[in-house]
């Protein structure tokens, strides 16, 4: 007589899950254990995919890439291994998981993703000896100097390796951050050759913060045209990087005008040519898109926009997403 409620629902499903999970009149039960076993596997790559999303968002991987260098160079001033170290081990892991948790996410696989073994055993002795070279630099009151050059094989762990890639570009910006242009040059200069297509797609972040570190020293007179920082920095990635995002053309285009005055007509012309034209197919859809929407705001109804604004305004000029402001 009464209308059935939500609990009443969920127990009905409850006994029909349960009686398919009886066991067969021969008394076999195969069936019933290979589906818990796919339910089980299903909440495991759920896990796994939610867990590496919260560890991918960008300020918790930022810490991660942060607690990493810090933790390697608390080896190296214990004397230890890395591959011995097991903060450092779990550091490695967090970030595998965090950089796989898309392909887990379409792939529904419910395994923890391997560590690389180049990451332990190849990429974090390399930066330990450059951790270790940049301490002796420091003890010698040596503020110029060429560092060793690295390991050639690190451009290549760093194109297909994403883990160890952000790794060594935190290491760049934190060097830069303390004005350590000549711990940073070596591993910019391979990250120059390293960022190439998808590699350079998925550094947009590393791009923008790259772009404010220089304009910021640009701006302090720390760095000038001609120096091997600018022509690896501006000329080899930031230049080229100017098609992967807005933010990073904006940052580019401050970063020349605070260099303006102290650059070449020729040289800011070419820098300003070529970010225009790199950019002209990403300036000419942000046109596209915006004719779009304001003709589906003045050209049509709102039920023909695909949305209400409850006789309240649309708000979408200035609130949306795409608003200008």
């Amino acid at each position: 007589d009464s209308i059935p409620t939500m609990p009443t629902k969920q127990h009905t499903s409850a006994k029909k899950r349960t009686s398919r999970h009886k066991p067969a009149p021969d008394g076999d039960d195969s069936d019933g254990g290979g589906e818990s076993s796919c339910n089980l596997n299903d909440a495991l790559a759920d896990v796994l995919g939610d867990a590496g999303m919260i560890l991918r968002d960008p300020p918790v991987l930022h810490l991660l890439l942060a607690e990493t260098v810090r933790c390697l160079e608390g080896v190296i001033e214990r004397k230890a291994m890395p591959k011995d170290e097991p903060m450092l081990v779990l550091l490695a892991q967090l970030l595998t998981l965090a950089l796989s948790a898309q392909q887990i996410i379409k792939d529904r696989s419910h395994f923890l993703p391997t560590t690389s073994a180049d990451l332990m055993k190849v990429f974090f002795p390399l930066l330990a000896d450059a951790i270790i070279e940049r301490e002796f630099r420091d003890s010698d009151d040596e503020e110029d100097g060429d560092s060793t050059p690295l390991n050639p094989k690190l451009t290549e762990l760093m194109q297909q390796d994403a883990v160890i890639r952000k790794i060594a570009l935190a290491y760049v910006l934190g060097r830069l951050a303390a004005n350590d242009v000549v711990s940073a040059q070596p591993f910019l200069a391979v990250a120059a050759d390293a960022l190439k297509g998808e590699a350079l797609l998925d550094e947009a972040a590393f791009t923008i913060s790259l772009a404010r570190r220089l304009t910021s020293m640009v701006a302090a007179n720390k760095v000038q045209h001609g120096t091997p920082l600018w022509d690896v920095g501006v000329e080899s990635i930031l230049l080229r990087a100017t098609q992967i995002s807005t933010s990073a053309h904006e940052e580019v285009l401050r970063l020349l005008m605070a260099a303006g005055k102290n650059l070449p007509r020729d040289v800011l012309s070419r820098c300003v040519n070529r970010v225009l034209e790199k950019t002209r197919r990403q300036r000419r859809h942000e046109k596209k898109r915006k004719r779009t929407k304001q003709g589906m705001g003045n050209g049509c109804s709102e039920s023909e926009a695909g949305y209400s604004s409850g006789g309240m305004g649309s708000g979408w000029d200035n609130d949306g997403p795409s608003g200008s402001g």
